[in-house]
């Protein structure tokens, strides 16, 4: 993320992120998997639009659930806006 914000390749580092977190998920460490799915999203959101957005937002609020946040239902909502016009709304069933 540093380098993101140093100039460096945007890109490179939100799939970094999103590779540290899905670890972290997947080693049911959902409180660590959501801080690196955040930042992935911070990246994301400075860079625009980006069709790794629906996926994260639905993998973030998933694993917010699963660290019992509050933050869930919003981000998964967010998703759901989200999916509605894209004509995605099969990937929220994986929530």
């Amino acid at each position: 993320m540093a380098a993101a914000e140093q100039g460096g390749d945007t890109s490179a580092a939100i799939d970094a992120c999103i590779r540290v977190a899905d670890l972290a998920r997947d080693r049911l460490a959902a409180d660590a998997a959501v801080t690196w799915y955040r930042r992935a999203l911070e990246l994301i959101d400075v860079q625009g639009e980006d069709p790794r957005l629906l996926p994260l937002l639905v993998s973030l609020g998933t694993a917010e659930r699963q660290a019992d946040l509050d933050t869930a239902r919003e981000t998964l909502l967010r998703a759901s806006t989200l999916a509605k016009p894209e004509g995605k709304a099969d990937r929220l069933g994986e929530a």
